[in-house]
Formats: C-alpha cells, structure tokens, sequence
C-alpha cells in the first residue's frame, strides 16, 4: 500500500516527492559534519598530538566499516527490489540476515583489530610520542564497533522503505549525546570528570550505542523485525549470494577510496 501511495505521489508532483526523501539526508550529513567537528575541535583544545590522533583514527574507522557499508547498500538494493515486488516477507528475511552478517562481521573485525592494534597502528607510521593515544583511542573505537555496524546497517533499512526521517531523528541523537559528552568527558565542563582525549572516545562510545539502541526499537516498532527475520536456512543459502553480489561493489569503492586516504 505504501508502494502505491508514494507511486500516486510521484506521478503527481515529482520534485516535491524527490524532496521529501532527499532532504532528511541532506540534514544528516550536515550532523555527522558536526560530529567530526566537536571531536576535532575538543580534541585540539586537549592537544596538537590528540587532534592528530583524531583525524588518523576517523580514517581508520572509515577502513573497519567496509563490510558495513558494503551490506548497508546491499541491504537497500534487496529490500527496495523485494518493496517493489509486493514481499513483504522477503523484506523481512532479508532485514534479518543483514542484520545477523552486520553482528557477525562486527565481531569478527573487532576481534581481529584488537589483536592486531599496534601492528594496525605502526602501518600508519604513527610516531612514538603519540603512540599510546592512538592505541587507546583505536581500542575503544573497536569496542564499539558491532553497534556501529548494526547502527549503520539498520538506518539503510529505513531508507529502503522511505522512512528517511528515522535516520534523521537517530543522527540528531548522536550528534547531541557526542557533543555533549565530548565537551563534558573531554573538558571537564558541567561538572563532569575531565577525562581528556578518553573523554571523546567514550563520547563517540555513548552516543553510537545510543543511536543503536534507538535504531533497534524503531525496527521492532515498525514492523521491519519480528519473527518472520529469521529465515530457514534453506532460504539464507539462495539470498546470501545475491546479497553479497549487490554488496561487494559498494565494499570495494569503500575500501579503495579510503586506503589512498590511509595511505597519504
């Protein structure tokens, strides 16, 4: 029915409809503009050497969410394609393994970059003097990474359905947790601890995992997630190749674009 509606609205103004989805997005990346800002800037009122550190680690992140942006997109390619067809089932099932491969990968990356953090960090050629900072910030940026995977993946599910302004809402909430907490934890203002440069990371701790956490419930409330998510295995083994092959192009620019930045 939702389909059909938006189809009517379509053929009868265009660019208003265009406009409706578009600008929720638009006001999304103006807020995660202002959440690199707040950790820079805080981090630059703490030190030169952890303003450093921020930029080095925001890089990296962008290098351990490849095979949550990869999913994300391959998540609204199958679900906007099963939208399409009317399988309202399908967009559940395919919801559900999404989310179970964003888990799994989460942990498996997380897993593996705390073992490897300092052989991780030495390839970027970071200096001594600042080595302890990058490690800890790195570390706690990993800790949260299995949320950040569901957070990311979960706000794809919205899109694909055209319920753009849950990510909106979701962004909005983490950008005021981070910029609160990173002014709060990072400086010692409003009576909080003074935690320095741990301050921000747990800043950006507490607000994926509030937006997560948000992102969750929103799936329960709008039906994207219920029992119909978990799938038989008889179905998971003929999706799951699809599923990658609409991913792994979005994984691979990803990873290109941002390993030139890694690498400068």
């Amino acid at each position: 029915m939702r389909d059909i509606e938006f189809d009517k609205r379509l053929d009868s103004a265009p660019y208003a409809t265009i406009w409706n989805l578009a600008w929720p997005q638009v006001v999304m990346m103006f807020f995660h503009f202002l959440i690199g800002f707040a950790d820079v800037w805080v981090a630059g009122r703490i030190s030169r050497e952890v303003q450093a550190c921020m930029g080095g680690m925001s890089q990296a992140m962008f290098f351990f969410m490849v095979v949550a942006v990869a999913l994300a997109n391959g998540s609204v390619a199958a679900i906007s394609q099963s939208s399409g067809a009317g399988l309202p089932r399908r967009i559940k099932r395919f919801v559900g393994l999404s989310l179970g491969l964003g888990l799994v990968s989460g942990v498996l990356i997380f897993g593996l970059g705390l073992a490897m953090d300092r052989h991780f960090l030495q390839l970027l050629n970071m200096p001594d003097e600042v080595m302890p900072i990058a490690e800890y910030l790195l570390q706690v940026s990993l800790y949260i990474l299995p949320a950040y995977y569901i957070f990311t993946i979960s706000n794809s599910f919205f899109r694909a359905q055209k319920i753009v302004t849950i990510p909106l809402y979701s962004m909005i909430l983490v950008t005021a947790v981070n910029t609160v907490a990173d002014l709060g934890l990072g400086l010692g203002l409003w009576g909080l601890p003074n935690l320095g440069y741990k301050g921000i990371a747990w800043a950006t701790f507490g607000s994926v995992f509030c937006g997560t956490v948000y992102n969750v419930v929103m799936l329960f409330r709008c039906g994207l997630v219920s029992g119909q998510s978990l799938a038989p295995w008889r179905w998971i083994r003929l999706a799951l190749p699809y599923l990658v092959r609409v991913s792994w192009p979005a994984g691979l620019m990803q990873l290109v674009w941002h390993s030139a930045y890694m690498v400068l």
